[in-house]
């Protein structure tokens, strides 16, 4: 929240900076020159070679297919807002020399049904009015009025530019292949989508990339998720649950502020940092682990981080010592092999290095997770403490439940 106050006063200053500072830059206006319905500037790249950069559009067009070259210099660049708001405009193809076009260009084009390439352009091609590049490892933009309700990502896409699916209101249910490792940037913000359904291999929601996407139902989040970023699902109403996997890290800025149908929702271990109000104005009570503590902030708002208490001990009162546990780098203990004689108890002591630097004391138990390989021979409790059966031996499982790190230790029990 602190730094979206500050960030939000800095613009502030920066706009009435400018405000102030403004004086109308004639020489745009009269660098403008017109062919048919476009406006267009001619400047030149780093090695002084003239290009056409497109900079607006007039006519009444359906069927759009972008000029090559006017006055014999090659097109190569279109503004970002050429088509903003057209109600017209059903279908684009980029002509041979068009390069350096995004999804975000796209995404408010009202009517846009299909987006194509010509064949003689080296960067970009489509497939079923969808743009790509052109080896088909990125999916550019899948257009606003596109009918299809269905849509799987090709095999061979392994980014999708943000704004790609974004404002679509058709399209109900994404599938995602396994090459793909993140969902980007305002991935299908403001779109109608109800599922989406990710490759085991996504680790990234990023920022609002579900946004605003009021009918979104279902979501089955990759295994291997570790980051849902600001915003990621804000305001997707209908939304009304979402199991967490098992390896995720993060929940950023207001990730599912206002989604008032989530009314329960499990926290895995492996959480170490909530941002602030990734739960505003929804009714979802959290479980979580007792280790992820609550923080109220200085600004208003609150925060959870996953802290981990060291004991130290002392003459008189043990001294406690707390540590973000997302620093700590390797679990140990002084004894990694036992033995023990039948019916007698030993209790666990698990020391820590954060940042790569041993500290002095030991862990407390609830940040850890014990587990026996026989348990009919050695068993442990979850405050660590194990107890010899009958003879035999066993291994014991020390893990740190936010990070997966362990260490084990070697028991065996005598008569």
């Amino acid at each position: 929240m602190i730094r979206k106050k500050f960030y939000s006063i800095f613009m502030s200053l920066v706009l009435l900076f400018s405000m102030l500072s403004y004086t109308p830059m004639v020489s745009v206006k009269a660098s403008q020159l017109r062919y048919g319905d476009y406006t267009y500037q001619i400047q030149t790249n780093g090695s002084k070679e003239k290009y056409i950069y497109i900079t607006g559009y007039s006519g009444k067009g359906v069927n759009i297919v972008l000029p090559s070259q006017i006055n014999n210099i090659k097109v190569t660049t279109i503004s970002e807002d050429l088509f903003k708001n057209n109600d017209l405009v059903k279908s684009i193809t980029l002509s041979k020399n068009i390069k350096d076009v995004y999804g975000r260009y796209f995404k408010e084009i009202n009517h846009l049904e299909e987006l194509k390439a010509v064949k003689e352009n080296p960067y970009y091609t489509s497939s079923d009015g969808v743009l790509f590049d052109k080896n088909k490892r990125e999916l550019v933009c899948y257009p606003r009025a596109k009918t299809n309700k269905n849509y799987s990502i090709p095999s061979t896409v392994k980014e999708i530019q943000s704004d790609a699916f974004a404002n679509n209101s058709s399209l109900e249910k994404i599938v995602c292949n396994k090459l793909m490792d993140a969902i980007p940037d305002d991935f299908a913000a403001e779109s109608n989508i109800k599922t989406i359904e990710m490759g085991k291999n996504i680790q990234r929601i990023g920022e609002r990339a579900f946004y605003k996407c009021k009918k979104l139902k279902a979501v089955n989040l990759s295994k291997g998720l570790k980051y849902i970023d600001d915003e990621a699902f804000r305001e997707c109403t209908a939304l009304t649950s979402i199991k967490l996997p098992s390896k995720l890290k993060n929940i950023r800025f207001w990730a599912f502020r206002n989604c008032k149908l989530l009314k329960k929702i499990t926290i895995p271990d492996s959480v170490t940092f909530i941002e602030t109000c990734a739960f505003e104005g929804c009714p979802a009570k959290l479980k979580k682990p007792s280790y992820l503590k609550k923080n109220k902030l200085e600004l208003g708002g609150y925060e959870y981080r996953a802290i981990a208490a060291v004991k130290i001990p002392r003459k008189g009162k043990d001294k406690k010592v707390k540590y973000r546990a997302s620093k700590i780098t390797k679990i140990t203990t002084l004894k990694k092999n036992i033995k023990l004689k039948k019916g007698k108890k030993k209790k666990i002591y698990t020391r820590i290095y954060v940042s790569k630097k041993k500290k002095q004391g030991y862990l407390d138990y609830s940040i850890l997770k014990f587990t026996s390989s026989n348990k009919k021979v050695v068993k442990v409790s979850k405050y660590g403490n194990i107890k010899a059966l009958k003879k035999g031996k066993a291994t014991i499982t020390v893990k740190l439940r936010t990070s997966g790190k362990s260490y084990r230790i070697k028991v065996r029990v005598t008569k």
